[in-house]
């Protein structure tokens, strides 16, 4: 993945999850990076928050993780 390589080259030879991140929203840009985060060493993927119960359960779903709309 793209952006698994280039989180690679950011953090150099870490090897334990350096960067904990939340994504607001549920739409496809969001699904996209949900995926691409939770794929990539070094980044672990938090929460996720979105007005959509139905997107936004879904998206976390596929990333494995929780979301929120509040």
């Amino acid at each position: 993945m793209v952006l698994h390589g280039c989180w690679n080259e950011f953090i150099g030879n870490k090897d334990e999850k350096d960067m904990r991140v939340v994504i607001v929203g549920s739409g496809n840009v969001a699904e996209s990076l949900a995926q691409a985060i939770s794929n990539a060493d070094g980044l672990e993927l938090v929460q996720l928050f979105a007005r959509n119960k139905e997107r936004g359960c879904r998206v976390a779903a596929l990333a494995n993780t929780e979301w929120s709309d509040c």
